[in-house]
This record gives C-alpha cells, structure tokens and sequence, in this order.
C-alpha cells in the first residue's frame, strides 16, 4: 500500500490558520489519483502551527483512499470530511483506539458511506466524545463499533443502515439514544443499554431485524413506541415518550 512521507503530507495537504498556533487541514492541493491509498495527517503544518481540525469536506469523495491516520491534536472532525470515501479501511486516531487523542467533536455524516470500514476503535477517546448526525451512517461493512466511556448521546441516525453491525460497545455514561440511532442494522444481535440510559427516542433499532435480545437498565427508561419498529425484541414495558 502506497504511503506519502511527511514531506509530500506538506506539500499536499492545505492548511488555514484558526490562531497563530493551531491550524486546519482543509483538504489536498491537488488532484487526489489511484497512488493517494493512505494519508498521514501532520500535527502541524509547515508553519509549526498545531492541526487541530479537518474542515468541512475536506476529503469527501476520494474513492482511492484506504487508510487515514489522525494526530493526537487533532480535535474536531467537519461535517462530510470523509464521506463516501467508499474504499476506506480504517482510520487510526491518535495513538491507536484514540488513546492519547483530543478528539472531542465528529460532524454531520463525517463518515456517511464509507462502505469498507469495518472496525471503528475510539475506545481510548476521554471526555464526553459529540457526534453529529448520521456520522457513520450506511457504511453497510462495519462489523464492531467501540465508542468513548464518557459519550453521553448518541445523534440521530449516527450507525443507521450499518447493515453489518454485529456488535457495539456502548458507553457507560450513556443517557440518551436519538432517533434512528441504529435503524437497519439488520445484523445487530443484542444490545445492552448502560444503567445512565434513560431515554430511547424514535425509530432508535427499527428494522434491526436480527435484534431479538434488549438489556435494560434497571432505572426509569423512557423508550418510545416507535424505537423497536418492526423488530423481534418488542419490550413489553415501554412508556411512550
């Protein structure tokens, strides 16, 4: 797999200053070709400035990319910086698994259609991770999704149409799972909601059609009646919201 040193990262990428000692990546100087299969983000660009963020579609659409490695600095991810990046393999944050990494924010579809990823590691990740909408939505290979311990909402449609999805690791600080959080993840077993859950909002597992065990947390949990739409596990307690 072809990898670009740290010199041609430079010389490639575009960078814009947000303070005079941190930086973002905006996206790349020139036109992305078969040889771009694995990127290197710097933690700081030629300036010395620190790469804190990647803008807004930034590397939207590069379809011959496969692999993306992400600094310990880098603290936000755009909106669609990597969607449909349909070759994409895997993405390393910081250190490995996010260990090390600043990373508090991950944008609307950041990650939408990224149909080879399989594995999405941000166990590492400290502090309250916020994602927006639909940020992994429809990568229709990602089989394992470990999220930060201290996440506390997962945003509407975040893992929707992850047809692949068999097991994800949710976060102990968990309160709230927004609408169509996991809709057609039709592979999806079972799921085991951490005791801080306390609501479940529309559409949260509909069509999840392999989904036949839920674990409740033994507290007050407000779930609507739409969460389990066409779904084997239909929890015969749940309280409309």
């Amino acid at each position: 797999m072809a990898r670009i040193s740290l010199t041609s990262e430079l010389q490639i990428l575009s960078f814009s200053p947000l303070s005079k000692d941190t930086c973002q990546v905006t996206g790349l100087t020139v036109t992305p070709d078969l040889s771009l299969n694995t990127l290197v983000i710097p933690e700081t660009d030629a300036e010395g400035r620190k790469v804190v963020s990647i803008g807004d579609r930034a590397f939207a659409g590069i379809t011959s990319l496969r692999r993306v490695d992400l600094p310990c600095s880098l603290m936000s991810i755009g909106n669609r910086a990597f969607a449909f990046c349909e070759n994409l393999m895997e993405v390393s944050f910081g250190l490995g698994n996010g260990r090390g990494c600043m990373l508090s924010h991950i944008g609307d579809r950041a990650f939408m259609g990224c149909d080879c990823l399989t594995v999405l590691s941000l166990g590492e990740l400290q502090g309250d991770l916020v994602c927006g909408k639909k940020a992994f939505a429809h990568c229709t290979r990602l089989r394992t999704a470990v999220l930060p311990m201290g996440m506390t909402e997962l945003s509407e449609g975040i893992f929707e149409g992850c047809r692949s999805l068999m097991y994800v690791r949710l976060p102990e600080a968990l309160t709230v799972i927004r609408t169509s959080a996991f809709s057609s993840c039709r592979t999806l077993p079972i799921v085991s909601l951490p005791a801080c859950v306390c609501r479940v909002d529309d559409c949260a597992f509909s069509f999840c059609s392999s989904l036949e065990t839920v674990v409740f947390p033994e507290g007050e949990c407000m779930v609507s009646v739409s969460a389990f739409l066409d779904c084997p596990a239909r929890p015969d307690f749940m309280k409309a919201v």
